[in-house]
């Protein structure tokens, strides 16, 4: 979460970063749900240092999905 912080601010992003609990993927932990208003949300699994820098690089800065860690759709509660 503090690579993924520190690599937006580097880049100049207005973003939200939040920590929460299982969204129901705790067996691809940790998890990024990546939520970008008008598109369906994103959820990354196994998510490390090296990788959450590059979700904030490639998705939140250029729109560019990883397909390579993407897990599924977000858990939705009712």
């Amino acid at each position: 979460m503090n690579a993924m912080i520190d690599e937006a601010q580097k880049l100049g992003l207005d973003i939200s970063i939040i920590q929460t609990g299982c969204m129901g993927s705790c067996f691809a932990e940790p998890t990024v749900e990546v939520r970008v208003v008008g598109e369906e949300p994103v959820l990354y699994g196994n998510v490390n240092e090296e990788n959450g820098r590059e979700i904030i690089r490639k998705h939140i800065k250029n729109g560019e999905w990883l397909n390579n860690l993407i897990i599924g759709k977000p858990f939705e509660t009712v």
